[in-house]
């Protein structure tokens, strides 16, 4: 009994063994198992991949040619265009055949527009399927500077607008005696003179209601024609020295009609149809505001 016993418990331990290694393969088994199924699943989603983007290259390819067809630029709509005609705008974008409105760049179709002298601002957007929208700010033309060989539209920044034909007459102020050499060229100088000129016409030609020829010859002393006048200007603020004037202005303008016993109209100027000799004098008064606390007048012989 005892052997038995002995031999019996002896047995034990070989079962646990033997059922330890069993577990084990199976372990095993199960684990090789799962790993077939990682590497079938991810070998189907490769192929599902490649089948998607295939089919998406295929399709892209197919329908590339009906989208842009769909999408391709065929109108223009242009809001604030005063002075240029909507074909002058259309032609500065400078489309090419079978753009889209996503194919377009937005920034260098409004900087083409914003190189034409007579925009000041340009704004461009899409509007789908097949509209490009385009705004416009213009400039106004307030001046023009007169030379002897020809004559420009200038805006109140004194940007060149446009050349004038010689028969051309806009009704607008008159500068002259500015360097044109100089001026087409952008020099700070003649720019700053045509700024200082046309503020000058504008607050002259504003109060008396007429247009005026300024002479910026010298550009510390503006000369503003208008109305048989002739006001001279020192390089001080011109509101004040125009206020000057203004506060006298009614009895000066009387007490030299009732002396010379006339009107003054036959000073009038004529800015398109006379020459800077030929502006007003014998007898055509001249004011002088040029120094501080003083209206000087004087009559021209």
């Amino acid at each position: 009994m005892r052997w038995w016993s002995g031999h019996k418990a002896a047995a034990r331990p070989n079962r646990v063994m033997r059922q330890g290694a069993s577990v084990g393969r199976a372990a095993s088994r199960r684990g090789g198992l799962g790993l077939l199924r990682r590497i079938w699943w991810l070998a189907v989603c490769m192929t599902m991949l490649v089948s998607v983007g295939w089919g998406a290259t295929w399709l892209y390819r197919e329908a590339s040619p009906l989208v842009a067809d769909w999408l391709q630029v065929r109108e223009v709509t242009v809001v604030g265009a005063i002075t240029l005609s909507r074909q002058e705008v259309v032609e500065r974008l400078g489309l090419q055949p079978g753009e889209t409105i996503f194919s377009v760049d937005v920034q260098k179709l409004t900087d083409r527009l914003e190189a034409h002298p007579w925009i000041k601002e340009a704004r461009v957007s899409r509007k789908l399927p097949q509209t490009l929208v385009v705004g416009i700010t213009e400039r106004q033309a307030v001046a023009v500077l007169r030379t002897p060989s020809w004559a420009l539209l200038l805006d109140a920044d004194a940007h060149a607008l446009s050349a004038l034909k010689e028969s051309e007459d806009p009704g607008l102020p008159v500068l002259v005696g500015i360097d044109p050499k100089a001026f087409l060229l952008g020099t700070t100088q003649s720019r700053e003179a045509a700024q200082t000129g046309i503020k000058v016409a504008r607050l002259v030609g504003h109060a008396l209601h007429d247009r005026a020829e300024v002479d910026m010859g010298n550009a510390e002393n503006a000369v503003a024609y208008v109305k048989g006048l002739r006001f001279q200007f020192g390089p001080s603020s011109f509101e004040e020295q125009w206020d000057r004037y203004r506060k006298i202005e009614h009895a000066l303008r009387t007490g030299v009609s009732v002396r010379q016993g006339k009107s003054t109209a036959h000073c009038a100027l004529h800015p398109f149809q006379e020459t800077r000799q030929q502006r007003p004098g014998n007898g055509c008064p001249e004011i002088d505001l040029r120094y501080p606390g003083k209206v000087i007048v004087r009559e021209r012989g």
